[in-house]
């Protein structure tokens, strides 16, 4: 009896020994001339989402019942509850006048309910509801605040999909250590100014980031985060560019016919709908990866297809590649989303393609339409098959592989990623 005693006491003694011990991590600018400005984690698992300004310190939370309960003064982001029935709150902070974007986007890439809101500084709160119970993916845009979050609806009595402003207080929050839960993977998308660099990581232990920034700022002035894999530094997200590196314009070419038939560089919106742009980028043809008025940010460039093969070599090869590129979950993929794990924090997604009318003898007239979106992801190589085909690869909702397939026209509209220069 007294062994079992001792036994249950060494037990509770180590477990409050291990819910207590947080894990503390640091992150260092490595070059003094980029000072971080603020960081920003999320828990792939749970969706959790903070953002901590005036410190470099995250302070995970080991404690089995997952994040810190924080007074909503505290924090810069907050969706209240989620999962919801019916309502939830979205509230966040602004330390200056802005006008803000709000969307809810449905699992099958749909914009349901979209707001634009002036605000001033202080805390805002918007009401959200959804007609459908399912998985939502809210999104913030504005000068300050840039966000995404996943919710998740179990119930709903509305008779609609809305987006309500719901006022604001002064306050200000407290520049402090935030809790998130530690365990699985964490995105950190860390600021300096216009350059955010993204890490993935699972920590379990304190640790201290050694972070470099590169400027990734395409001609219309977008940003975008960036990844370390190996040697190389990628783009995190899908180029969303209208214009080249010289500030002419990139032709967007809405007609089938029109396009298929291109011998000159174009883009277009998927479905010819700009409201896929913010999730997915928007589709180019090779021949405005080739122009030589270059749309890659400065500094950049679209990957050969010899620096595609060593991101995939890097990440296992072609087989296993693919899942560790693509973003979990069913939010934007088609289930099952097979072996999807985005370790490196790629965030691979299904932007579709827009076919070619190349080839297709028995119907000249046919190309130039829209498919795959949510099913499949196809990104452009800078390096040609033939003269009238190309290198690319891609990815499928169905498969843990990334594939190349060669050749596939150049009138074809892909996604595109950027690699820096070396």
């Amino acid at each position: 009896m007294k062994k079992k005693i001792f036994l249950f006491v060494t037990l509770m003694f180590v477990l409050s020994n291990l819910i207590g011990q947080d894990v503390i991590l640091t992150f260092n600018s490595a070059d003094p001339v980029n000072s971080i400005d603020s960081i920003k984690a999320i828990n792939i698992e749970t969706g959790d989402i903070e953002l901590v300004t005036g410190t470099n310190t995250i302070n995970l939370s080991s404690s089995v019942t997952g994040m810190e309960v924080v007074p909503a003064n505290y924090e810069a982001v907050a969706v209240y509850p989620n999962p919801f029935e019916n309502l939830t709150v979205l509230e966040f902070y602004s330390s200056q006048r802005d006008v803000v974007g709000i969307s809810l986007m449905d699992s099958y890439g749909r914009i349901v309910a979209k707001k634009e809101q002036n605000i001033t500084s202080g805390n805002h709160k918007f009401n959200l509801s959804v007609a459908n119970e399912g998985v939502y993916i809210l999104s913030v845009s504005g000068n300050e605040n840039k966000f995404s979050r996943k919710l998740i609806s179990l119930k709903s009595n509305s008779a609609s999909n809305r987006i309500e402003y719901n006022g604001y207080s002064s306050i200000t929050p407290k520049e402090k250590s935030t809790k998130i839960a530690a365990g699985g993977l964490l995105f950190f998308y860390v600021y300096s100014g216009e350059n955010i660099t993204k890490i993935a990581d699972s920590p379990t232990e304190s640790k201290t980031y050694e972070v470099e920034f590169y400027e990734c700022k395409d001609a219309d002035g977008n940003s975008y985060p960036v990844i370390k894999v190996g040697t190389q530094w990628w783009m995190a997200e899908n180029l969303k560019t209208t214009s080249y590196g010289n500030g002419d314009d990139i032709p967007n070419v809405i007609k089938d016919n029109e396009w298929r038939t291109l011998t000159t560089g174009a883009y277009c919106n998927y479905n010819n709908d700009d409201e896929f742009v913010d999730v997915y980028g928007r589709l180019y043809n090779w021949y405005a990866v080739n122009d030589s008025r270059k749309m890659a940010p400065e500094g950049w460039h679209i990957p050969s297809d010899e620096e595609w093969t060593i991101l995939t070599n890097r990440l296992g090869g072609e087989f296993v590649a693919g899942g560790k590129l693509k973003e979990i979950g069913i939010a934007h993929w088609v289930s099952p989303n097979t072996d999807a794990t985005d370790s490196i924090g790629f965030q691979g997604l299904p932007g579709g393609l827009r076919n070619p009318g190349w080839g297709n003898v028995s119907n000249p007239s046919s190309g130039g339409d829209f498919k795959s979106i949510g099913e499949e992801g196809h990104w452009h190589s800078s390096s040609e098959y033939d003269s009238r085909s190309i290198h690319r690869r891609f990815l499928r909702y169905d498969g843990s592989y990334i594939a190349k397939w060669d050749p596939y026209p150049k009138e074809s509209g892909f996604s595109v990623r950027c690699i820096i220069d070396q």
